[in-house]
C-alpha cells in the first residue's frame, strides 16, 4: 500500500490521462474531486464530453479555480542532464513545474535558464547528452503557430463551455463576447465573469528521480575516472 497526500488548496490534480466517461470520473474519489482547486488537462483531448464532465450537471469538480491545459507532452527533466542550478530555479523543492507559454516573461525566464544550461560545461561524459537535451528543449519553448492554434482553440472551448453551463444568458448574449475570428474577447469575459476559472496553456516539466547510476557518478564517478586517467 502506498499513500499520496493531496492538498486541494495548493496541489494540482492531473486529469490528463483520463477520458471522462458518460457518468463522470469513476476511478477517483468524490471527496478528492470536491476539494480540488486546480486541475491539469491535456489540451489535445478537450472536447464537449470533457467540458460537460467538468462543468455540467452533476459535475464532481465544483470548486475548480484554475485549469492548466498541458500543451504537448510532459518534459521529463533528469538531474544528470540538467544543471543543478537550473533544477533548483525551475522546480524549487517540488518534482513538478509548469510555464505559462502565453506569458512572455515566463517564456523569457525559461529561455534564459536553458541558455545558461547550454553554455555550462562540466567536462563529464554526459556533457554532450546534456547539450543535446537543452537544444531540443530550446526549439520547443516557443511552439510554432501550427501547434499554438489548436491549443488556443482548446482554451477557448473550455472558457465557452464554462459560460454555457454557468451563465444565465442566451447564446446571442454569449456571442457578443466572440471576435470575428471566433476567439473570445478574454479580457471582457474576465471583467464580466470574474468567477470563471483561470485557464492557462502551459509547458509542463517533471523531475525524474535520481537513478542509482547518476548518484554513484555524482558521489564517486568523476574522481574514479580521473584516477583511471592518471
Amino acid at each position: 500500500m502506498s499513500w499520496t497526500w493531496f492538498n486541494g488548496h495548493k496541489d494540482i490534480l492531473d486529469l490528463s490521462p483520463y477520458r471522462i466517461p458518460k457518468d463522470g470520473f469513476i476511478p477517483l474519489q468524490t471527496k478528492l474531486l470536491e476539494d480540488t482547486r486546480a486541475i491539469l488537462l491535456d489540451a489535445d483531448h478537450v472536447d464537449n464530453r470533457l467540458i460537460a464532465g467538468i462543468f455540467g450537471k452533476g459535475s464532481l469538480l465544483p470548486n475548480v479555480r484554475t485549469i492548466y491545459l498541458m500543451a504537448g507532452n510532459i518534459f521529463l527533466a533528469e538531474r544528470q542532464s540538467w544543471h543543478p542550478h537550473a533544477v533548483a530555479r525551475l522546480f524549487g523543492d517540488k518534482p513538478f513545474a509548469h510555464v505559462d507559454i502565453e506569458d512572455v516573461k515566463e517564456v523569457e525566464r525559461l529561455e534564459q535558464l536553458l541558455h545558461e544550461m547550454a553554455s555550462a560545461s562540466d567536462g563529464s561524459f554526459t556533457d554532450k547528452w546534456h547539450r543535446d537535451t537543452i537544444t531540443r528543449l530550446q526549439t520547443q519553448v516557443r511552439p510554432p503557430a501550427t501547434l499554438m492554434g489548436p491549443w488556443e482553440k482548446a482554451k477557448q472551448l473550455v472558457m465557452q463551455g464554462w459560460m454555457s453551463y454557468n451563465v444565465d444568458a442566451s447564446p446571442l448574449d454569449i456571442e457578443s463576447y466572440v471576435k470575428e475570428d471566433g476567439m473570445l474577447k478574454e479580457a471582457e469575459v474576465r471583467k464580466s465573469y470574474p468567477q470563471m476559472p483561470a485557464v492557462k496553456l502551459v509547458q509542463t516539466f517533471e523531475l525524474s528521480p535520481v537513478t542509482k547510476l547518476a548518484k554513484w557518478y555524482k558521489d564517486y564517478g568523476r574522481q574514479y575516472i580521473e584516477d583511471m586517467r592518471g
